[in-house]
């Protein structure tokens, strides 16, 4: 927890659709993890990192944007990737 990272992302829907990418943005997230500011299932997929390993998060809803979701991007109940 508290640990300063950067790291690049793409997130898609179940059906790869994709919702957000910082790849097109061509610019990296740089983000203390652990301490709230991302999603509950962001922050607990990057803890315990290595620098330039990669993982495939699955975010159920209750980790993510739960049964609210993200007006005009995220549905109620998404379960992101």
């Amino acid at each position: 927890m508290g640990d300063f990272v950067r790291y690049h992302y793409n997130g898609t829907f179940e059906d790869g659709k994709k919702f957000d990418s910082s790849y097109d943005r061509n610019t990296l997230v740089a983000i203390v993890v652990g301490v709230g500011r991302l999603i509950t299932g962001m922050d607990r997929g990057l803890m315990g990192m290595c620098v330039n390993e990669r993982r495939r998060l699955i975010v159920p809803p209750h980790l993510g944007y739960g049964s609210i979701g993200l007006a005009g991007l995220i549905p109620p109940d998404a379960t992101l990737y």
